[in-house]
């Protein structure tokens, strides 16, 4: 595009480097990514966040060949790092993307620190990031942090939604805690009687 005169802004090659990271063109996006600083054009916050979801499926990509995947993740934490020094705020898409990516890398601790660090540093986690990193847990068989994190974002004023009653029925049923998860569902039954009698 460059050699026919066509100049190309931050959101048009962010918008090339998705593109070429969903059709899994690892090594093209890299090398549109060194073409973007070679013309002193400086990645944003949405470059950033693309980045580290390559980095992250990346890693699950490697993991599927029979590859070690823990340096790929190191790799988007470490682009992740990078991002304040270069002047740019992660927002709720970064973070979620990370904590998704170390969950999915059997690692809902580091994840759970990050989450702690995205809301020290202002950014309030969406229902996306705690049901990420509720499922996180769950899949690990760490049942007690995943309901502790329930009663923080109840606690955080954010509604449940049937995804995050999902996790946590599954989690409980995984984990062999079956009243837990019959009195949970008993509570929304109990919640939509309520709400239809209201109704009618």
């Amino acid at each position: 595009m460059i050699q026919r005169g066509m100049k190309l802004d931050v959101i048009t090659y962010s918008s090339l480097i998705h593109g070429l990271c969903s059709s899994s063109q690892w090594k093209e996006s890299s090398t549109l990514l060194n073409e973007m600083l070679t013309q002193n054009i400086t990645p944003d916050v949405v470059t950033f966040s693309i980045l580290v979801d390559v980095f992250c499926k990346k890693g699950m990509v490697l993991e599927a060949l029979g590859y070690c995947k823990i340096d790929i993740i190191e790799e988007a934490k470490q682009l992740f790092d990078e991002m304040p020094h270069k002047g740019l705020i992660p927002n709720s898409i970064t973070y979620t993307t990370l904590i998704r990516g170390l969950c999915q890398a059997g690692r809902p601790h580091t994840a759970e620190e990050l989450f702690r660090k995205m809301i020290s540093h202002g950014c309030p986690p969406d229902i996306i990031t705690y049901s990420t990193l509720l499922d996180g847990f769950c899949k690990q068989g760490h049942l007690d942090e995943a309901l502790t994190l329930y009663e923080d974002m109840k606690r955080s004023q954010m509604k449940p939604n049937h995804v995050i009653y999902d996790i946590l029925i599954g989690g409980m049923c995984k984990a062999g805690r079956l009243e837990a998860a019959k009195e949970l569902v008993s509570g929304l039954l109990k919640g939509c009687s309520l709400i239809l009698e209201h109704i009618l």
